[in-house]
């Protein structure tokens, strides 16, 4: 009962687990628990609405609404480019690329991380994302870049 009620158990492996039946369950697992929304948390951000800057202690913002990340080097900020809204926040895109991997950000070129869930196409060297914008994909970093959009339609299966 402690499983169940106290633990939330998803699946049980019976020992020893096979590298298969471990695959299994954590593909179902993610099946099931991406749908939930994930969302981040940046402190210290700013933005601009309606002419007024503005700044706000933290901000939760969901995972799927981040087009990208782009590291301003003059200011020593990242902005956090959504679809509707540009914020900035002082960080280094370099913590920024292990911690979002696992949600689909891949790098495409130095100071820009993109969100593969919004990638509508890559042509020569530009990523252009489902809103029609275009931002750089460096001739170092495309054959990684493409093989990791393709991993990532495969799995979430868009």
């Amino acid at each position: 009962m402690d499983a169940l009620n106290t633990v939330h158990v998803f699946a049980f492996l019976e020992k020893p687990v096979s590298a298969q039946a471990l695959e299994e369950q954590l593909q179902a697992f993610l099946r099931q628990y991406q749908k939930e929304e994930v969302r981040l948390e940046f402190h210290s951000v700013s933005y601009e609405e309606n002419g007024v800057m503005s700044e706000k202690p933290a901000l939760l913002l969901p995972v799927d609404s981040i087009l990208y990340f782009e590291y301003i080097k003059s200011k020593k900020k990242v902005r956090i480019v959504t679809e509707n809204m540009v914020y900035e926040y002082p960080d280094a895109i370099s913590g920024l690329e292990g911690r979002l991997q696992p949600y689909g950000f891949e790098t495409n070129c130095r100071g820009i991380l993109v969100n593969l869930k919004n990638v509508a196409k890559t042509k020569g060297y530009e990523v252009v994302l489902k809103n029609g914008v275009s931002v750089p994909l460096s001739q170092k970093r495309v054959v990684q870049f493409k093989g990791r959009l393709n991993e990532y339609i495969h799995n979430s299966g868009e």
